[in-house]
């Protein structure tokens, strides 16, 4: 259900055609069963498969595309996600590089190509990625996304913050810690949302696109239809193997 101020409940159109977290954690689960498996066989029985990453880009797919929305952890983190989630992404990268079993890379393609055999892993087709990158370029080019950027940035210029769009101030070099989120970004981003909110820019941002995504949806709907028939054939095989086990 969308909720009108909260991006993270909003919809993309091309959403419907790419594979969805639940489906891509229940494909991941058992092909990971599959190749542990498949190393023990091999005689690698202490091989495991890298965690899983939390999710620092959001809890859906539009939260955050568009920036910051929530006041709360604005306030605590800037442009940052909540720490504790960043803490936990940072500690699955540092596991998921290091393989303590001292397994055979040629015995892990093996088992891979196994895996990919019986549960395929799930894609986003090359179409609607294509859609998906070129309709958010696209947006920003809008007469309407273009206006509501110039009163956002007239908006940050009387709080003596200089940047043309919302983009320019979350990708500013000088919030890139993560981890040591100074003053000045949580001022910056603070002032951010409020010249969002008054302008309503991540509301129109996100209906300039959706309106993009659709016409070029139905350009490329055949294939756009056949890619989700792969994937849901994948998702249908993961399931009868996590509870069937073959």
């Amino acid at each position: 259900m969308r909720s009108e101020g909260d991006p993270e409940t909003w919809k993309l159109p091309i959403e419907f055609f790419l594979p969805g977290k639940a489906n891509s954690l229940q494909v991941s689960n058992a092909r990971d069963t599959m190749i542990d498996e498949c190393m023990a066989q091999e005689g690698f029985e202490a091989w495991q498969p890298a965690p899983d990453l939390p999710s620092i880009d959001g809890t859906s797919f539009t939260d955050r595309r568009y920036g910051i929305h929530d006041e709360e952890l604005t306030r605590k983190r800037g442009y940052h996600p909540d720490l504790a989630l960043q803490n936990a992404y940072d500690e699955a990268m540092r596991i998921g590089a290091v393989d303590m079993s001292g397994s055979d890379p040629a015995a892990l393609r093996t088992c891979v190509e196994k895996a990919d055999g019986t549960v395929p892993d799930l894609e986003a087709s090359a179409v609607a990625q294509e859609i998906d990158n070129r309709s958010f370029i696209a947006s920003m080019k809008d007469t309407a996304v273009i206006k509501v950027f110039g009163q956002w940035s007239d908006c940050m210029k009387k709080s003596g913050f200089n940047y043309k769009t919302p983009l320019d101030a979350l990708s500013d070099s000088r919030f890139g810690d993560a981890k040591q989120v100074t003053d000045l970004e949580i001022s910056t981003a603070q002032t951010d949302l409020k010249c969002r909110n008054q302008h309503k820019v991540t509301q129109t941002w996100f209906e300039t696109e959706a309106k993009i995504q659709q016409a070029e949806i139905k350009k490329q709907l055949p294939a756009l239809n056949a890619a989700n028939e792969e994937n849901a054939s994948a998702t249908s095989k993961a399931s009868a193997f996590l509870r069937d086990g073959q």
